[in-house]
């Protein structure tokens, strides 16, 4: 028997358009799978991002703390106010007033407990 007689088998085509389907089905079960791990693996990317940006945040807001507590202590007045004005002059950037040090420590902890 040669493949077009084969093929005339309704048996044999039956299989054969089987393992086809079973084949294809696996392939798009392949690509869903490798399109989810991309998504999970740019999330956690994402979010090791934005904690190492939290953290970075927190040390300059204790950085900024120490400087004024270094003025006041040798009898200085805080310029904190005064530099963030000549900043906003000078660059035109000012905080958002959405991370201070408390929310900064919040979002940290929820970033750090949703692993």
């Amino acid at each position: 028997m040669n493949i077009e007689q084969l093929l005339q088998e309704p048996r044999i085509l039956s299989s054969l358009i089987q393992a086809t389907a079973t084949i294809f089905g696996s392939l798009v079960a392949l690509v869903g799978l490798l399109i989810t791990t991309n998504a999970i693996w740019n999330r956690r990317k994402l979010k090791t991002s934005l904690l190492e940006a939290y953290q970075d945040l927190r040390v300059y807001q204790e950085v900024e703390r120490v400087h004024v507590e270094m003025n006041i202590g040798r009898g200085e007045t805080s310029n904190m106010n005064k530099v963030r004005n000549i900043v906003f002059e000078e660059k035109g950037i000012r905080t958002s007033g959405k991370n201070s040090p408390a929310q900064v420590e919040r979002k940290i902890a929820r970033l750090e407990g949703s692993e």
